[in-house]
Parts: structure tokens; C-alpha cells; sequence
């Protein structure tokens, strides 16, 4: 089930995501609570897979406090980060562990200071070189849209929808609405005008 969507732009990290909850035997719900959302002021985040990951890093992680100057974008992810929700899950039962090896029972896609970075269910982090990334269900299908629009005139919100309604045309376990939402950067202009966006 789901696709994510994720794309770096211009110091910006968008995110989208789809709205379908499905089990294995093909029940389907549309749930009004969206897969992507903000965790503080700097950090996005689009999950799948378990529903509860993201109730739980939605209503109870607090991010650490980045040491301005002293720690990069993934420096930051992983030292500071994911140790806090790996304890977090842990704390509120999420967490299984098999052959000593502790995992979750989902992915997530993360925006921080204009950089995307994709964590795994052993709490591997990573970053794409090419500037976006998918997961669940319809990556596939997700990431195909998404190299085939990077030179078309599109902006950030526009790939996504694309890539996720490519996604919900070929793949029966993902279903709109789609929420698509960013983080990082500064408009240029907003910002002489003592506004920020």
C-alpha cells in the first residue's frame, strides 16, 4: 500500500502522499489523516507501510535541536535523529526484533534543510543523487514520473501529483487525495518584503 514521493528543489524539500490504508486480504480505507506532515519547524516527514509509525512520530517526536555550524543536514538525520525515534518506537512498542536485529515496521521519507533523505526499516539512511526518491507501494511506477518530468517545465507540487497519479493508475493499492507539503529554503523575494513563506 501507499506511495511517497519526495523531490529537493531550489533549497526546498517537497513531499506527497497518497490517503489509501489496506490490508493484505484487499479491505481498503480512505483515512483522513494525512501520510506526510511537519514535525517542528525544519523537519518533514511522509511515512508507510504501519499506520501507526506515524501517529506516533506525528503526536509524540520532538526533534533534537540541530547545533547550528556544527553538524550537516545528514550528520544531524543520523547521530541525532534516528536514535530519538529508533527510541521512541521502542518506547511505544513499534519495534520488533528478529535474530537480534531491532526494525520497524516502516519506511519514511524526510526533509531537513533542503536535502531528502529515505530511512529503512533497520534505520539506514540514505540520500538519492539524483534529487528524488519513492516509496511503498507505487515507488516504482513514482520514480519513473519523476525522471521523465525532471527537465519538463513542472514545478516541485507538479511532479509529484504526476508521479503519484501515475502511480494510482497502475497500482490498486494507492488512492488519492493526495497531500503534498514542503519544507526548507526561503522565498527570495518574501523575505525583502520581511515576509517568509
Amino acid at each position: 500500500m501507499t506511495c511517497i514521493a519526495a523531490i529537493e528543489h531550489d533549497g526546498r524539500v517537497w513531499i506527497g502522499g497518497d490517503s489509501l490504508v489496506s490490508t493484505s486480504w484487499g479491505f481498503s480505507v480512505i483515512r483522513a489523516e494525512p501520510k506526510v506532515f511537519k514535525s517542528g519547524k525544519e523537519l518533514l516527514i511522509g511515512t508507510c507501510d504501519s499506520a501507526r509509525v506515524p501517529q506516533i512520530l506525528r503526536y509524540h517526536l520532538r526533534p533534537p535541536a540541530p547545533s547550528r555550524g556544527k553538524h550537516d543536514p545528514q550528520t544531524y538525520i543520523v547521530a541525532k535523529l534516528i536514535p530519538e525515534i529508533r527510541k521512541l518506537l521502542r518506547q511505544h512498542g513499534v519495534n520488533k526484533v528478529e535474530n537480534r536485529v531491532e526494525e520497524m515496521e516502516s519506511q519514511f521519507l524526510l526533509g531537513f534543510r533542503g536535502r531528502l533523505f529515505y530511512v529503512d526499516e533497520d534505520y539506514q539512511v540514505g540520500s538519492p543523487s539524483i534529487g528524488f526518491h519513492a516509496i511503498g507501494a507505487g515507488a516504482e511506477v513514482a520514480c519513473g514520473a519523476l525522471y521523465s518530468t525532471r527537465k519538463m517545465r513542472f514545478t516541485p507540487r507538479q511532479r509529484i501529483l504526476a508521479a503519484l497519479t501515475a502511480a494510482q493508475h497502475y497500482v490498486s493499492s494507492v488512492r488519492g487525495p493526495f497531500t503534498v507539503l514542503s519544507v526548507g529554503g526561503e522565498d527570495t523575494k518574501a523575505k525583502k518584503k520581511g515576509k517568509v513563506k
